[in-house]
């Protein structure tokens, strides 16, 4: 009897291996800090996959292809502020759909009307 699994080449083998270290790096690091920052675990372990699972498909699927040779050909520090700007913001991505998921938007209410309130003109 054969297996219903669909085969996958060697490269993407590799491809779903590398995304799935960066996603185990990032929660280790998330599961660590979460309660050293006072935060639920849940908070930092969701954040953490939700950050390696979109630094895991930007670094393969972006720089590491033929499409990241211009990431990859300028000046490191450079590259480093793009790599670090595309981090930031997956992970305000994450945070934002952390509080989708969990529904605690509204308990964090007061907090954006006083970040509102700050760049009122």
């Amino acid at each position: 009897m054969r297996s219903a699994m669909v085969r996958l080449s060697t490269s993407s083998r590799r491809k779903l291996t590398s995304i799935l270290l960066a996603v185990a790096i990032f929660v280790s690091f998330g599961m660590l800090t979460a309660p050293l920052l006072g935060r639920p675990v849940i908070n930092g372990l969701l954040n953490a996959i939700i950050v390696g699972t979109g630094v895991g498909f930007f670094e393969e699927f972006s720089v590491q292809s033929r499409r990241g040779r211009w990431l990859r050909s300028m000046h490191p520090l450079k590259s480093i502020l793009i790599y670090a700007l595309v981090v930031v913001a997956l992970f305000l991505l994450s945070i934002l759909l952390i509080r989708l998921i969990l529904g605690t938007g509204t308990a964090y209410r007061g907090s954006i009307d006083t970040f509102r309130f700050c760049f009122r003109s």
